[in-house]
């Protein structure tokens, strides 16, 4: 089973790497990729849906009941909100930008098999 690691930022790593990342880069385009009238896409998952489903505000990493499965649920649930919330940021100020929020299918990764590795093959 993966074990619990941390962003060098101190983030436990999947919601670090799955959603504050993409977070903070799309804080940073976002002027830009309006000017150009674009598009951001939200990679979530189904997988949102079999986890805790609500953000666990008072432990974020997991410190007291991590599970590689349960985490990254987690993440993807933290990944819905922010498009969906985005979205409507968006609608309600008037901005010529698109969001989209999409889940990719099954992925044959290390969470999966429980290596911890980092190796994706997306079917």
């Amino acid at each position: 089973m993966a074990k619990q690691s941390f962003t060098v930022d101190g983030f436990e790593s999947q919601l670090g790497i799955n959603h504050y990342g993409h977070f903070l880069l799309t804080n940073l385009l976002f002027g830009r990729v309006e000017e150009s009238r674009g598009r951001i896409v939200v990679m979530s998952s189904e997988g949102y849906k079999m986890g805790l489903k609500t953000i666990q505000y008072d432990d974020m990493n997991f410190d007291a009941n991590y599970h590689p499965n349960t985490t990254y649920c987690h993440s993807k649930l933290a990944q819905m909100m922010f498009a969906y919330e985005l979205q409507r940021r968006i609608a309600v100020a008037n901005r010529k930008v698109k969001v989209y929020v999409c889940h990719p299918e099954a992925s044959n990764t290390s969470l999966v098999n429980g290596l911890g590795g980092s190796k994706c093959q997306f079917k």
